[in-house]
């Protein structure tokens, strides 16, 4: 289906918009095709709603669901005015038993499903805004609101089943472990995520420093760098540099990231927003006394 844009049904009145309907879809669809590179991804993050799809990224997580996949079931709203693709939530089939993990594996903390999803989980604006929507939800009390819903509705339905001509399966103890069984895989599920995304799992590492002053920083984790702090003996006399440096296709790739680093007294801060836009970040190079800083995220 990401293929051939004239597959798509738009769900429009009236043949005149149809064309404006399918050109931005096309160039969509040109891009996907495309290879990735930092271009293409800033081209991605500007003809989609990141904080959307981000919201939706977490509800594909939340609900277990990769229903969503190469071949069928998006829905993409266009809207005119801001020039941006949403994405619509669109027969999920969420928490399917057939779709769970087996044997008490864990539940998926990322679905790449498909090739539009793929892209995103390269784009580090959708990882942020990803994360942000998981933050918001496991993090302000809604998952247990969720549950809440959950426990009232599930008991609204055992009331109900045995006035049910229809009911299937037709054992009713079998549907009473169904429920049971569906509410706690749903917290598990919400309970995984949060130690994922929010809890502080991430493991740090360091090198160094070498002869040349160089200190490497690795961060670990699934959660976006807010901010870089390094603390040092003496004040700091000069900003210095910031380079932020991942592999690629078996090569290093490297961007500037000077602008992102603030000196106060001893201690030298890393810019969060300038880390996390590409998904993977630094550099920092001290002064010709001082120190350097090479940190990777993976």
């Amino acid at each position: 289906m990401f293929d051939l844009p004239a597959l798509w049904e738009p769900l429009v009145d009236g043949k005149k918009h149809t064309a404006g309907v399918r050109a931005p879809l096309a160039a969509l669809m040109r891009l996907l095709d495309d290879t990735p590179s930092e271009a293409n991804e800033a081209q991605l993050s500007a003809m989609l709603d990141m904080r959307a799809f981000g919201a939706f990224g977490a509800f594909e997580l939340l609900t277990q669901t990769h229903h969503y996949d190469e071949y069928h079931n998006w829905r993409l709203a266009w809207d005119p005015w801001d020039q941006k693709f949403r994405p619509i939530v669109w027969d999920p089939i969420p928490w399917i038993f057939e779709l769970r993990p087996q044997n008490g594996g864990p539940v998926g903390v990322d679905y790449a499903v498909s090739r539009l999803s793929m892209w995103l989980h390269r784009n580090g604006d959708f990882l942020a805004a990803r994360c942000a929507a998981l933050r918001d939800f496991l993090g302000g009390g809604a998952d247990e609101r969720f549950l809440a819903d959950v426990d009232r509705t599930f008991a609204a339905v055992r009331d109900a089943e045995q006035f049910d001509p229809n009911v299937r399966p037709t054992d009713p103890d079998e549907i009473a472990r169904g429920m049971v069984d569906c509410r706690a895989f749903m917290a598990r599920t919400f309970r995984e995520l949060r130690a994922a995304y929010l809890e502080p799992s991430g493991e740090v590492r360091f090198r160094g420093p070498d002869a040349a002053g160089t200190l490497a920083i690795e961060v670990k984790g699934r959660q976006p760098v807010d901010a870089i702090e390094l603390r040092f003996a003496a004040p700091v006399r000069a900003a210095g540099a910031a380079h932020l440096r991942w592999w690629h296709d078996g090569e290093v790739a490297e961007v500037d990231l000077t602008g992102g680093i603030r000196v106060r007294a001893v201690t030298g801060f890393a810019d969060g927003d300038r880390l996390h836009h590409r998904g993977y970040p630094v550099e920092q190079r001290g002064d010709e006394s001082g120190s350097q800083a090479d940190q990777h995220n993976d």
